[in-house]
């Protein structure tokens, strides 16, 4: 049997809870007991099989630390909570973070960014020194472009033994 729309709005609001609880790190039955509810109740609710006022709801996201309007939002909303549940968690930490610490967090996430980014160029280059540039391939257009040319020097053969105390004279 199909869901019914007000089933389907249940359901969606029901996950939204599930996976704002998880990326809180509590268990159905720490959520009930912090609102005063039976843990099966959390669980079907969950679920889409009941609802909950929104008297309940204020107090789910008390509890979960979020605005109220974080249940209801759709997914893909700008803001909207994570289907994963890694995801909403680390979305959740930067939320309930301080203001001063998340410029240091900040600064952690390009310094990690870039050291990806090293470490993908510095791979791409380990493959092409090993394997060698293949003709026509971007690779070989990127090492001969980036390449340093460099022109053979004719060095003038010595004629006499230095003279003065330059570097390697010996002293007398």
């Amino acid at each position: 049997m199909a869901r019914k729309r007000n089933d389907d709005l249940a359901y969606a609001i029901g996950q939204r809870v599930k996976g704002l609880r998880k990326a809180a790190g509590l268990t159905q039955e720490q959520l009930a007991e912090a609102i005063d509810l039976q843990p099966s109740a959390i669980s079907r609710f969950e679920n889409g099989s009941i609802g909950l006022s929104i008297t309940t709801l204020q107090q789910v996201a008390r509890v979960l630390r979020v605005p109220l309007a974080r249940i209801f939002e759709e997914p893909g909303e700008p803001g909207a909570a994570s289907a994963d549940p890694e995801e909403a968690m680390v979305l959740q930490a930067w939320r309930t973070l301080p203001e001063a610490y998340r410029g240091h967090l900040r600064a952690v996430l390009r310094w990690a960014q870039e050291a990806t980014a090293f470490a993908e160029a510095q791979a791409v280059y380990e493959r092409v020194r090993v394997a060698g540039p293949r003709v026509g391939s971007t690779a070989a257009s990127a090492t001969a472009i980036t390449a340093p040319v460099v022109a053979p020097v004719e060095v003038p053969a010595r004629t006499s033994a230095p003279s003065g105390r330059g570097k390697g004279a010996r002293r007398r």
